[in-house]
């Protein structure tokens, strides 16, 4: 079969991520190490290496990306992991929240996905499994292209809980309210909050009827941050309710 490159998706400092079609129509997204030459390598390699394994663990969790099991004409990992060659083929889940309208009845119906397949599938794994993503964001939730599911992607943040999140790769937007000088989670804080309050928060940005944007997220996020877990799960059981 024939591949082409239909888009960039993303181009960072540890990352390449663009999406291709197969001649046939199906579509994959593949994400490679960014080259950043010898010095930095190693780590950026690391990064990967990381997220290949937390995918792993995530095998059929629902409302979590996975990876593809066809392996052509795409490398996946193995012991001589090579930057050059080597890549991670993802499922083609649909497009970032952000892109989308979310206005009126649009956001109404993406909080219902969010909802049934982050909040009640990809974070309550997560919760089970005792891992934070500690990115959950707008970019970081995608909608398939005919609005019946949301999938949470870019797992290269995922940490253990216990363990300091500087060992996540991720510059987290919120670290600050989370962490002490040596990047551990302080004590106003645990870990498993961190995702609970930010998909809270995506949530009362798609069902506010007063902005519909997500510039208010930080603030949401930092008000869950300041309330228990039951209170979280009660504002949002009410916000799903309405």
């Amino acid at each position: 079969s024939a591949y082409t490159c239909v888009e960039t998706l993303a181009a960072g400092s540890r990352s390449f991520v663009s999406r291709w079609q197969r001649d046939d129509g199906k579509s994959y997204v593949v994400k490679m190490p960014a080259w950043v030459g010898d010095e930095r390598m190693q780590k950026v390699v690391q990064y990967a290496q990381r997220e290949y394994e937390i995918l792993n663990e995530c095998k059929n969790a629902r409302g979590i990306v996975q990876l593809v099991d066809d392996k052509s004409p795409f490398n996946f990992f193995d012991d001589s992991f090579d930057p050059k060659r080597d890549f991670i083929v993802l499922e083609d889940c649909g497009d970032a929240l952000e892109r989308f309208d979310i206005g009126g009845q649009r956001g109404k119906l993406l909080a219902q996905l969010v909802y049934e397949f982050i909040w009640e599938g990809a974070l309550a794994f997560l919760r089970e499994k005792q891992l934070v993503h500690f990115d959950i964001t707008q970019r970081n939730v995608v909608v398939s292209r005919d609005l019946t599911k949301a999938t949470l992607i870019d797992l290269e943040s995922v940490t253990k809980v216990g363990e300091s999140i500087q060992s996540a790769p991720t510059a987290l937007v919120f670290s600050t309210e989370v962490t002490d000088e040596d990047g551990k989670v302080n004590s106003s804080c645990a870990q498993l909050k961190h995702d609970l309050a930010a998909v809270a928060a995506l949530l009362r940005c798609l069902t506010s009827d007063d902005d519909a944007s997500f510039d208010k997220c930080r603030n949401y996020f930092k008000e869950y941050l300041e309330m228990e877990d039951d209170a979280i799960q009660s504002e949002v059981a009410g916000m799903m309710s309405e």
